[in-house]
């Protein structure tokens, strides 16, 4: 099952512009599956919006109780969710 991460946008590894991008992907889902397997998971639906219309239903993870999305933007594997996007192959 694939879901969207609060507030984290993550490089693609299927649908990547760019081979950077790509390998990109596949460092960070690499990461997801360590942090995932490394304890207990629990999902929170949340409902995101810009200037109060929604755009996404996203879904804070939690592993232990630290948050997934906050761990892998330390890391640098993602980047701030940002309107609109901006390309992983700059």
């Amino acid at each position: 099952r694939e879901i969207r991460i609060a507030g984290v946008e993550a490089p693609s590894r299927v649908a990547a512009a760019c081979s950077a991008e790509q390998q990109l992907g596949r460092v960070a889902a690499d990461r997801l599956q360590t942090l995932l397997s490394g304890g207990r998971v629990d999902l929170q639906t949340l409902q995101e919006s810009v200037g109060g219309d929604p755009v996404a239903v996203t879904h804070r993870v939690t592993v232990d109780g630290r948050d997934v999305g906050s761990l892998q933007l330390a890391e640098g594997h993602v980047r701030p969710r940002a309107v609109g996007g901006r390309s992983w192959c700059a």
